[in-house]
């Protein structure tokens, strides 16, 4: 209906001087109010509508992030407009809207882990091409390296004149249903290639499934055993079995290691060890009956023969033991023969060691006393001959000074050899004045540098103790002279309260791997293997210690109750 425009006549054909001249025709000057109420009009309607478009879209955005599926939309290019909360959490980022383009993902990988560009996507695809790729599987990868397998839903969002404005994209994980896939199919190849029956049934006995083990243990095929009833494999006089695993199963029990017979389809016998397990539905339901049944004919027929073995076995071990008992009576009656043995040995050993110090000793008495005593007669005979021979000849007065040079070289030297068979300070003045004698002699005799380290003071212990300990100090420092090659030694004498030891080293060459002979082959002395015997005897030991930086012997006896008296 047209709109009635009011008129206006005026009052008085005197027009004021100060109205516009485009003002002062009054049908202009309403013409244009009218046209201006039009377009006011006009305006509030379209703010009216972008009102709702703007609450419509609030509302639509407001549904798309309540729903739990991963939802984004975008313009015509692709660029990000909008995501939801469950897009966020699914690709593991925050996109930047306006910026992000066609996907909210990451990183973008096809099913058979090749990179996927993200203008490469479906909703690339859908935008650029106007192709909506269906069923398409795709991986993504988070910022953190995780990633997720899922099927983008693109569409296209269009105006009013069919004209492409944005899309919306909805990415669905199947990443659970994959992995359940392959789980699944892992449990079936399992169950296929086990080397044991596994079968199922439901509640009511029917075969549900049967594998490979289960045809070749049984005989028959999975084809002829699926849809029969579980006594195609029971014998008949085992049919009360099945009532019993039923009851145990619809309670929800498990059954281990059941052992009982089942029958081959041409009617062989076997012994079989079932594990029944109860098959339950989504809402814990038993509903059937899992089997595993494992062919032990092998190991029973194994075990009858072990038993028979077993006492096969008793019986000889009877005979055995008595055997044993018989031998090991006579290795004791020998064991006991060879340490008598042993004990006169090593009494005869002492015995003969006693024997070689008292041989020792007589000889040394016997060069000092007689032999010596015979050189000294001889010399003084030579110097009463000097003493008659002063008128004569040059030459004869010279061979006289020559042997009384000679028979005064043989007095010292038996002197010598006298008190190292059997050193006089030794039972006179103890183990410390015969030690500090013997190591002045050696370094003067060897020309070998030997550092004496011994506790001023030192006490007299029991000649058990001090004997053994001299004799060791003269082989070590033998030893060293002959054999080592070194220009030092270290002789480290201690004693306190509960034993006495003594230390020998040196800088030489060391003894060489497996020689047990310290003397080169020679018996030196007493002879290192004969002095640990005898500080054995005494209680004590010898240890060596020798590299190629030098050699180290330590000697170590503990003190009688009255020699430890001796030593405070």
């Amino acid at each position: 209906m047209a709109e009635t425009r009011p008129r206006f006549e005026p009052t008085s054909q005197v027009r004021p001087a100060n109205v516009p001249a485009e003002l002062r025709n009054t049908d202009e000057l309403l013409d244009k109010l009218t046209e201006l109420h039009r377009r006011t009009e006009e305006r509030d309607v379209l703010l009216g509508v972008y009102e709702t478009l703007r609450e419509s879209e609030r509302r639509f955005r407001e549904m798309i992030d309540a729903l739990p599926a991963a939802i984004y939309t975008t313009d015509a290019e692709g660029r990000l407009t909008h995501f939801n909360p469950a897009a966020v959490k699914l690709s593991g980022r925050t996109p930047e809207l306006g910026t992000d383009q066609w996907c909210v993902t990451w990183k973008l990988f096809w099913p058979d882990g090749s990179p996927m560009k993200h203008d490469e996507c479906p909703m690339a695809v859908a935008l650029k091409e106007g192709r909506i790729l269906d069923g398409v599987e795709a991986i993504a990868e988070r910022p953190d390296g995780t990633r997720f397998c899922f099927i983008p839903y693109p569409q296209l969002l269009r105006d009013e004149e069919g004209r492409v404005t944005g899309g919306i994209n909805m990415l669905v994980d199947i990443t659970d249903r994959n992995e359940a896939e392959t789980a699944n199919s892992l449990l079936a190849a399992i169950v296929d290639s086990s080397d044991d029956a596994i079968i199922s049934n439901s509640l009511d006995g029917v075969i549900t499934s049967w594998n490979k083990s289960a045809e070749r243990l049984f005989g028959y095929t999975a084809r002829e055993a699926v849809g029969q009833h579980i006594t195609l494999i029971v014998p008949p006089d085992r049919l009360h079995e099945e009532a019993i695993i039923i009851g145990r199963l619809k309670q929800g029990e498990r059954i281990d290691h059941f052992e009982t017979v089942r029958r081959h389809k041409d009617g062989t016998l076997l012994d079989v060890s079932l594990t029944i397990s109860p098959v339950k539905d989504s809402a814990g339901r038993v509903i059937g009956a899992s089997k595993v049944a494992r062919d032990i004919t092998g190991q029973k027929q194994t075990a009858q023969a072990l038993r028979e073995s077993e006492e096969h076995l008793r019986e000889l071990a009877g005979k055995l033991d008595a055997d044993v008992r018989e031998r090991t009576e006579e290795l004791e009656r020998r064991n006991a023969e060879m340490i008598e043995q042993a004990g006169r040995l090593r009494t005869l050993s002492n015995r003969l060691m006693q024997l070689q110090d008292d041989e020792r000793r007589r000889i040394a008495r016997e060069l000092h006393d007689s032999m010596g005593q015979d050189l000294a007669a001889l010399s003084m005979c030579l110097e009463g001959a000097k003493r008659v021979a002063k008128g004569t000849s040059k030459t004869a007065v010279e061979k006289l000074d020559d042997a009384c040079g000679i028979v005064e070289k043989c007095s010292l030297e038996i002197r010598t050899l006298s008190h190292l068979l059997h050193p006089p300070l030794l039972e006179e003045l103890g183990l410390a004045s015969a030690i500090e004698w013997y190591v002045e002699g050696f370094a003067s005799r060897s020309k070998i540098a030997v550092d004496l380290q011994m506790p001023s003071g030192f006490k007299r212990l029991d000649s058990s103790v001090e004997l053994p300990l001299f004799r060791v100090l003269q082989e070590c420092l033998t030893n060293i002279h002959r054999h080592s090659g070194s220009k030092t030694a270290t002789v480290r004498v201690e004693a306190d309260e509960h034993k006495v030891s003594l230390e020998v080293s040196d800088q030489g060459n060391g003894i060489a791997q497996g020689d047990s002979k310290l003397n080169g082959g020679k018996r030196v002395g007493v002879g290192i293997s004969g002095m640990r015997e005898r500080l054995n005897d005494l209680g004590g030991t010898l240890e060596i210690e020798s590299t190629d930086r030098g050699t180290t012997v330590r000697a170590k006896i503990p003190l009688p109750v009255d020699a430890r008296a001796a030593t405070q």
